[in-house]
């Protein structure tokens, strides 16, 4: 079975070592309007903090768990679309 997911977003709340990353959804239907993604690499996390900003464009490429009845992101990857200095990719 294929657990691989890809959310696109804006970066809503920068994250920190005690709170993940929330994205903004951009879709046109805004049925959701946030989503939480964890990420699991503190390097993940520095790397965001160091190259974006909030209401950058960003992609993360991870896993759908499910924990006590709710699925979750697990976020693996993470492709900056809109940065301070281009595009760059983390992995």
């Amino acid at each position: 079975m294929l657990n691989e997911v890809v959310i696109m977003g804006r970066i809503a709340q920068l994250p920190t070592h005690d709170r993940d990353l929330v994205l903004r959804n951009t879709a046109v239907d805004n049925t959701i309007s946030n989503i939480d993604v964890y990420l699991d690499s503190t390097s993940m996390i520095n790397n965001i903090n160091n190259y974006c900003k909030e209401n950058d464009l960003i992609a993360v490429k991870g896993k759908l768990k499910e924990i006590d009845c709710v699925l979750k992101v697990y976020g693996q990857k993470v492709t900056f679309l809109s940065t301070k200095g281009g595009t760059v990719e983390h992995g």
